[in-house]
């Protein structure tokens, strides 16, 4: 995962048959002859800016970002594991 925008791209192929109805603001499929974008299209536009907010809704720091997406990928568990497998990496 290089941004998080990656975390979605195992969805890419539903996110491309789904669009946001303008009236109901529900979710439907794309339907042949559409303009309105997919969800693909609207989450891949340049305009598209996602922000990461703590438990008071406050934007969160790059650093605090980094450190979130870290423990959601790489938790203790991984790196006990590390630790068994690799014991050299801990002496260096």
């Amino acid at each position: 995962m290089r941004v998080e925008r990656d975390l979605a791209k195992p969805a890419d192929a539903i996110l491309k048959t789904l669009c946001c109805d303008p009236t109901t603001s529900r979710l439907k499929d794309v339907k042949d002859g559409e303009t309105l974008p997919s969800l693909y299209d609207i989450m891949h536009s340049k305009d598209m800016k996602l922000t990461f907010l703590n438990d008071v809704g406050q934007e969160v720091t790059p650093e605090e970002r980094r450190q979130r997406m870290r423990k959601l990928f790489y938790g203790e568990a991984d790196a006990l594991e590390d630790a068994i497998l690799f014991p050299r990496r801990l002496l260096e």
